[in-house]
């Protein structure tokens, strides 16, 4: 007897079997179907249920089977692509595909699409080689007369060519029907959506409706009832029906002790365990997710080796399997839903919570999501088992109308007030974080309103399909923004750590780079698009966007679509934009190393250096853009008509830019100015520290920066103290009273200039005597420092030193001297007048008579 494998359907025991053997094989596939029944408590949560009007057409196997066995491994050949492509025009045209035939060819047109092009590319390769071999034959000669070898070669290569462009044309013909056919098997797909849920039932505003619900309820539990009753399986001694229940109940005892037990086990090993601080938005989602599949493992492993047991006895053929698996997949969803909200509320440990709620908060919450669990779990049972029995439309309009009554009061439930704004947090949180969640709430409110609305609308109007697929599609839109938060935080948090990391390492060895947070904040806006771009790609295929025609449109934005004349291909842009990346960063690189490395070997001085540096980047920069346009598949030769628009433009507003640009070329190569140069222009003075393409900055002495065009160094004269070198002369005025001994004065001065470190022995110091003033003898010292930077310096360090010389020696140096005399009297028009009396002066401390001096 040969050994079934666990996946084969199971052994039906016989009903005289003992309760032994049967308790035996129920806990062989227990494990197995608490599996399944997790398996299929998930997949009700990502593939909701679909219209009942959907359930139409043959399975996709015999769509398969149809189409002649299409699941070969051999590639197919161009003549049974063609003729696939006729099979699904006449099937297409036909107007009588079932649901299964067009979503079979909405799968397989573009496999034969995907085939015809790499036919054609095969073709065009062949042809480009045949035609190559063509042109070494050279054109045939005019008269006719040639080598009968070389005649017959150019004949069969001919002939070739002939042949292979035949088979580019059909390959290109096969493209273009693929195309045609898939875009009219979308339209077809969506007008059968359309119209499946815009099809109009019944409305529950009429009486009549309520009347036949209540008959086709009645006539399906009818059905049930007949169907359990007349079941073969079902007629049993009393004796076996004894057996079957005693085995029933020690194998979910069995199982809930096991099950309990091994939870046990888990949380104690795995569980949420108290924690100083809140641990990492990852770590308590891990914990959450952990935490759920403990919560599942009671019901899943009981209903699992229930089912089982119930399964290997013979009573899950028929209506009743089905019955059993669409109430353990209720039961599943429903405590699935339990659990989850259970973990992320985490009403008995705060520091685990997923949600940013306080204690009071995340019970209410916790207590809509439960009622929630067993609202969602019920609605599966009774779709699923109306599907089964047949139930009718006005049952289902009834039914879609209460259930968005009911999930419509449970979203109102979330938006109260006790939820965003709890009492117990009024005299915590800040007057500004109060006003956000109140806008927050009432956000909330109006979108859950109008979800209400939508919903109950369209119940009341008959469309229950499209209430039914608005309020499904919602939930789940939900449900996938706040993973996709939750994914968010956790890679923020992710990014977040690895800098912190870094910092951490860093810390004390040098100091911290200031790009760090900018680089920091571009990756978070990358993993914030990225984030941004998953959810709408999985958002699309949720509101009715088959994947099939959304990985068939990124595909086409990827590989390339046609703009005008022009075929943009997003896959050569980023190839075109990541190798202008690379070969930047590879330009920066060997600056940096020049830079670091080689130049500081070299006696080159500063500004050489600066030149081969900036002349480096421009070279990589216009390499970068050469290899990044030739990438993206633009034709460079196009480039003639951009530069006669930029030569019309530079003609009218660009001159200015133009010049600047030109200009910084010749001051990189001529050099008249180099960075670090002390250069005089105008108003400014200052250090060059920097000459870009359009500008040269100036960094003056206040430590200001002044940004002068570089138009303005080639136009206009300036002063290079550091063009050739860094000497430089200062000349110090010095001024000494008449009758001093000058000879004593000229060998002070240069006694003082020979003693200061900075003063260049040659050229050698000297003093003139430069004139004889009203008040001085004049004269200046005039020494060469080694450098510019000392200029300031050095004239004030040698002044102190004169002036300490002169004290010693007791050479003054003077005032000026002015003679005032004063005259008396007033004058009136540029004349004295003496015919008037005097002015009396008063003593200090008296008051003049009123009236002024004339005693007016």
């Amino acid at each position: 007897m040969t050994a079934r494998s666990p996946f084969a359907a199971p052994i039906r025991a016989p009903i005289h079997a003992p309760i032994g053997d049967q308790f035996r094989a129920a806990i062989r596939q227990g494990l197995y179907a608490s599996l399944l029944a997790l398996v299929c408590a998930l997949a009700a949560v990502v593939l909701p249920a679909q219209p009942a009007s959907a359930q139409s057409g043959g399975s996709g196997g015999q769509a398969a089977q149809a189409d002649g066995g299409d699941t070969a491994p051999e590639p197919l050949t161009l003549e049974e692509v063609l003729r696939r492509t006729e099979q699904a025009a006449q099937e297409i045209g036909s107007g009588l595909l079932s649901d299964d035939r067009l979503s079979y060819w909405r799968q397989r047109l573009p496999q034969l699409r995907q085939r015809a092009a790499a036919i054609e590319a095969a073709a065009k390769a062949e042809v480009e080689s045949t035609q190559r071999l063509l042109d070494a034959l050279g054109p045939a000669p005019e008269d006719g007369r040639e080598p009968r070898p070389v005649a017959m070669e150019r004949d069969r290569l001919q002939q070739q060519l002939n042949a292979q462009q035949a088979r580019l044309k059909q390959a290109q013909l096969a493209i273009a029907r693929a195309d045609e056919l898939l875009n009219q098997v979308q339209a077809a797909t969506r007008q059968r959506f359309t119209n499946r849920l815009l099809v109009r039932g019944p409305s529950p505003l009429s009486p009549d409706t309520w009347v036949r619900a209540s008959e086709q309820l009645t006539g399906s539990l009818a059905r049930l009832y007949s169907v359990i009753a007349t079941s073969e399986q079902l007629k049993r001694e009393r004796a076996d029906w004894n057996n079957i229940a005693g085995g029933a109940l020690a194998i979910v005892l069995v199982g809930l002790g096991v099950a309990f037990l091994l939870r046990r086990v888990l949380l104690r090993r795995f569980g949420r365990k108290p924690q100083a601080e809140p641990p990492p938005t990852l770590v308590r989602l891990t914990g959450a997710l952990l935490h759920t599949l403990f919560y599942l493992l009671v019901p899943g492993l009981a209903m699992g080796a229930l089912y089982a047991y119930l399964e290997t006895v013979g009573l899950m053929q028929g209506l009743l399997d089905e019955l059993a698996l669409n109430t353990a997949l209720a039961v599943a969803f429903a405590f699935l839903i339990d659990g989850l909200a259970r973990a992320v509320t985490a009403p008995e440990a705060a520091d685990w919570r997923v949600l940013p709620v306080s204690d009071p908060c995340a019970v209410r919450v916790g207590r809509i999501a439960r009622i929630g669990a067993i609202v969602f779990g019920a609605d599966i049972l009774l779709v699923r088992m109306g599907r089964v029995l047949h139930a009718g439309e006005a049952i289902a309009v009834v039914h879609h109308l209460l259930f968005g009554l009911t999930v419509s009061v449970l979203l109102l439930a979330l938006t109260r007030r006790d939820i965003w704004q709890p009492p117990e947090l009024d005299g915590v949180t800040d007057e500004a974080r109060q006003v956000r969640r109140r806008k927050a709430r009432t956000w909330a409110a109006m979108g859950v309103l109008a979800l209400s609305a939508s919903v109950l609308g369209s119940v009341l109007l008959g469309y229950f399909e499209l209430s039914r697929y608005i309020i499904t599609r919602t939930i789940l839109t939900g449900v996938l923004i706040g993973l996709l938060l939750l994914l968010h935080a956790v890679a923020r948090e992710g990014i977040s750590a690895i800098f912190r990391m870094t910092r951490l390492r860093s810390t004390g060895r040098r100091q911290e780079d200031s790009t760090t947070p900018i680089l920091q904040f571009w990756i978070g806006a990358g993993v914030d698009m990225l984030v941004v771009a998953l959810g709408v790609l999985l958002a699309l295929p949720l509101w009715g966007v088959e994947w099939n025609d959304l990985w068939a449109l990124l595909l086409g934005a990827l590989m390339g679509f046609q703009v005008g004349g022009v075929t943009i291909s997003l896959l050569d842009l980023a190839f075109a934009i990541a190798l202008f990346v690379v070969v930047l960063s590879i330009t920066r690189v060997i600056q940096r190393t020049l830079d670091t490395r080689v130049l500081p070997q070299t006696r080159l001085d500063i500004g050489v250096r600066e030149s081969l540096r900036t002349f480096t980047g421009y070279v990589g920069l216009i390499l970068a853009g050469l290899v990044a346009l030739s990438t993206a598949g633009l034709n460079l030769s196009n480039l003639a008509i951009v530069a006669g628009a930029l030569s019309v433009g530079i003609g009218f507003g660009l001159q200015a830019i133009v010049n600047n640009f030109v200009s910084g070329l010749i001051l990189l190569f001529e050099r008249p100015i180099k960075v670090g140069d002390w250069v005089v222009i105008g108003a400014h003075q200052g250090y060059i520290k920097r000459i870009r393409v359009r500008s040269t900055e100036i960094e003056t002495f206040d430590m200001s920066s002044v940004i002068v065009p570089n138009s303005d160094f080639i136009s206009q004269s300036i002063i290079n103290w550091t063009h050739t070198n860094r000497v430089c002369r200062v000349i110090v005025p010095v001024h000494v009273a008449h009758g001093t001994d000058t000879q004593q004065v000229h060998d002070l001065l240069l006694q003082v200039a020979r003693e200061h470190p900075q003063v260049l022995r040659m050229p050698e110091a000297h003093v003139l005597f430069m004139s004889f003033g009203e008040s001085a003898l004049h004269f200046e010292l005039r020494v060469f420092a080694r450098d510019t930077d000392y200029f300031l310096s050095l004239a004030s360090e040698l002044r102190f030193a004169i002036d300490q010389k002169f004290r010693e020696a007791g050479i003054v140096i003077p005032y000026p001297q002015r003679d005032l005399h004063i005259r008396t009297g007033t004058m009136e028009h540029g004349r004295a007048r003496g015919d008037r009396p005097e002015t009396s002066i008063p003593e200090p401390g008296t008051t003049p008579a009123s009236g002024g001096p004339d005693g007016d």
